[in-house]
This record gives C-alpha cells, structure tokens and sequence, in this order.
C-alpha cells in the first residue's frame, strides 16, 4: 500500500520484457525517432476540464498499491486528455517508485498549464507500449501543470527506453533499469544540500551519473526554499540527466519544509498510516533495506513518537536473507563533530537505540556541508566492531562548514564538495565518497 500527495495512477497496464541489465542501449529508439516534430498539436480541449474527479482511496490494477494522498481534496485532478497547449514541451522530467522498484516505475513531468496529455512510451521487445496517466496543477505555478505515469508489470534488473508526452511532441528518449528480483548487485547513489549553487550540483550529478548509479538516495535541501518555483527549475535543469535515468528516494530536509510543491513533485511511498504519509517510508532496492526518515520538518514529539513506532516496527520485521545490509537516510546528523550544526540529538535519543538493537550498518544524512565518517558506534561515543557506520555528505553546492576539534570515533572528515556511492550485494556494502572532481575522499568496507 503506498500513498502520495501527488496523483498516481495507471490508465494502461505493462507487460513487458527484458532487454538485459545495462545494456548500451543500441537499438531502443522508439518507432519514430527520439525526437521528430509529429502532427501538430491540437489546441487544448475545455470538456477535459469536466472530467470525473478521482476518488480516492484508488487501487491501481497490477501496480499493487493504493493511492491515499493526504492533501488529495485540494488536488484538481485531470484524466489524460489528447490536448497540448502552447508549450507543450517536458520539462523537469524525474523518476520515483512508490511500489516495488524491480516492477514498477513512476515518470513525472511538468508543461504549460493547458497541456493535458500525460502518456508516456515505453520500449519492449514487442514494440512500444502507450501508457496513459494523470495531470494536476501545481501550487505556487499557475502556469505550469505537474504529469504523473505509473509503469507497471515491468521486468526486475531490466533496463528500459522511454519518452514522456510523446504522441504530439518532440520529445528525447531516456532509459532507466529496474531493481533486481532479489539481493543482487546494486549501486546507489548518496547526495544531499545541492541548494545555494545550481552549477555545482550540475557538475556532481554528471559525475556521478557516469558510475551508472541504479539509484539515488537524496539526503535533504534540495533547494534553499522549497516553495520556490525558479530554484526548482533550477535543480531539475542543472541535474537533467540524472534525474531522467536514475530513480530517486528523498528525504525531506529543513529547506523543502514540508511544502506542499516538493510533495506534489515527486510521488514517494507511503507508510501505511493515515498521518506523515510520504514523510517517513521504507523501501526495498536489490540487497539493501533503505528506511527513509524525518527529522527536521517533524515536531520532536512525533519523532520520538509515531515516528519512532514506525522505525521500531520497520527495524524488527527485517528479512536480513533478503535484505541483507539495513540503511537508514535523513536529513540531520546524529553525530558531527563541524563548526555550523550541533549533532541532533532529538533523533540520537530516539533512534539510536534502536539502530543498535536491530544492527543498522549504515545511517546516511546531510544538512552538515561537508564530508564525515565515523568509527563503527554503538551509543553515543562506543566504537565496537558491530556498531553503525554514521556518514555525512551535504556537498552537493551548499556552502561548507569547517571543523571543530576532532573527536575520537571520527574516522574521515573533510570540507569538500562531493557525493557518495554505495556498493551493495548480498555478501558485501561498500561506502565510497568522491569529490566533484571524481577523487576519491573516503572508503569503508562496512561488515556485516
């Protein structure tokens, strides 16, 4: 069950098969070309307007999910319609998943507020499968209308061709591979607090979308206000394509506060309550149990509260056969020894327990610009063999914090743009951590 403040829903089902896992692509152009004008677009039809509204709570036929957003009675929901307005063109075009990542895919867009096509082409090995969705206006963008298309009953480590609102425009085909059925090998990409300088997140995210990330994990503060429209654009269009090839998991930090635009623009899972939907999830990806948290837009009474409910149960019900290496990713660190943020300790109390209850190999934050790494934790300060490795990486363009005197459990640490990558497989997860220029700052081999 999952659950999302933006619209998701699937208007045709996918049965597709396999093109081989990372494979160089040759031969998936769609039928057509990547990008030839077609018939010109028909003005933008007002019956679509009086469409039915969608109710929810919805059950999407073999996505295996339902859709419960919370902010759903504020939402003017759009069938896919045949129209395009003047502007038709994709833009901020992203990859989530809010079901099972090795079968299911979610593509999002925005165009011009009249556009009221949401279909996305796929590539299979009988042709091109035509999948219809949904579109909604976004908060704050009167002009500019948010398209959602969920991808359902796709093959597990399969890598597949796409474009979005391709029927009537030109439009580039991009590609993205679904997540083993299994622990098999996975990279995942780590990064966070891009906001304050676009031109260098642009820079990290070409690097790191050139070690073929499967992946991402997104730390927080994407932006310096996530109600602002422009520094959106802005993040979408320095990290273009990344964000049309890789899937992501995100993390709410300080700067997105919990606005209703960074919640509509990406469809995450849910957490199978009524309340904090989408705030805090758990997902599984390949050999790795990822535990996605809230620490800075959460009253510290819901963290230490329902939310620490949610990690406890989340934490004690872990397959370790199936997953073998536990992650946990927030915005706040729990330990930092930098000048510019003490360490949270509303989180450390709540949550350190139980990471050392239930062996979390590795906890993943940002909000701190720079680089940190500890020595295996238990507690507070303990440095034991079977403790949680704790790493920060908040260098994606945010400006960086130097460093107070250096405590005893911290491993590396260093003032440095950059971004991480994770190498997981059933037997081994490797931490690696790069600067923008591509050397190498930091290694853990993490045991398990």
């Amino acid at each position: 069950m999952r659950s999302s403040p933006a619209v998701r829903a699937l208007a045709a089902v996918l049965s597709v098969g396999g093109c081989g896992r990372r494979s160089s692509g040759a031969g998936d152009q769609l039928p057509g070309g990547d990008a030839r004008p077609l018939a010109p677009p028909p003005a933008a039809d007002p019956r679509a307007a009086r469409l039915p509204a969608v109710a929810f709570p919805l059950r999407l036929p073999s996505c295996e999910y339902d859709v419960r957003p919370p902010n759903a009675e504020r939402l003017d929901v759009h069938h896919h319609a045949d129209a395009y307005g003047p502007d038709p063109a994709v833009r901020a075009l992203h990859l989530t998943f809010v079901g099972d990542p090795s079968r299911s895919m979610v593509v999002q867009w925005t165009t011009d507020a009249a556009t009221l096509a949401s279909v996305v082409r796929v590539v299979t090995p009988a042709g091109a499968a035509r999948v219809e969705g949904y579109s909604f206006p976004l908060p704050g963008m009167p002009a500019r209308r948010q398209h959602e298309v969920h991808l359902c009953g796709l093959l597990p480590g399969t890598r597949y061709s796409y474009v979005a609102s391709a029927d009537r425009a030109a439009a580039p085909t991009h590609a993205f591979v679904t997540a083993p059925g299994g622990p098999g090998e996975v990279r995942a990409l780590v990064v966070g607090d891009a906001r304050t300088d676009p031109q260098e997140w642009g820079r990290i995210s070409r690097r790191a979308l050139a070690m073929a990330p499967d992946v991402m994990l997104f730390s927080g503060d994407a932006v310096a206000d996530g109600a602002n429209p422009q520094l959106w654009d802005e993040f979408f269009a320095e990290g273009a394509d990344l964000l049309a090839e890789v899937p992501g998991l995100w993390a709410d930090g300080n700067h997105e506060g919990q606005s209703a635009l960074y919640y509509d623009l990406f469809a995450l899972p849910g957490n199978g309550g009524s309340q904090h939907h989408e705030h805090w999830y758990a997902a599984t990806y390949g050999p790795l149990r990822v535990v996605v948290l809230n620490d800075s837009t959460v009253p510290p009474e819901e963290i230490a509260g329902p939310e620490t409910t949610f990690l406890a149960e989340t934490l004690r019900t872990v397959d370790r056969q199936r997953t073998p290496f536990v992650v946990t990713l927030h915005h706040q660190p729990m330990h930092t020894d930098a000048v510019g943020h003490l360490p949270d300790t509303v989180t450390r109390n709540a949550w350190g327990p139980l990471f050392d209850r239930h062996h979390v190999d590795l906890d993943l934050s940002g909000h701190v610009h720079n680089y940190e790494s500890t020595e295996p934790l238990v507690g507070a300060r303990t440095v034991a063999p079977s403790g949680t490795r704790y790493v920060i990486f908040g260098g994606a363009g945010a400006p960086l914090y130097p460093f107070r005197p250096r405590e005893p459990w911290a491993h590396h640490r260093e003032s440095v743009h950059g971004f991480g990558m994770l190498r997981a497989t059933a037997r081994t997860l490797r931490w690696e951590a790069y600067r923008d220029d591509g050397t190498l700052v930091d290694t853990i081999d993490v045991q398990r």
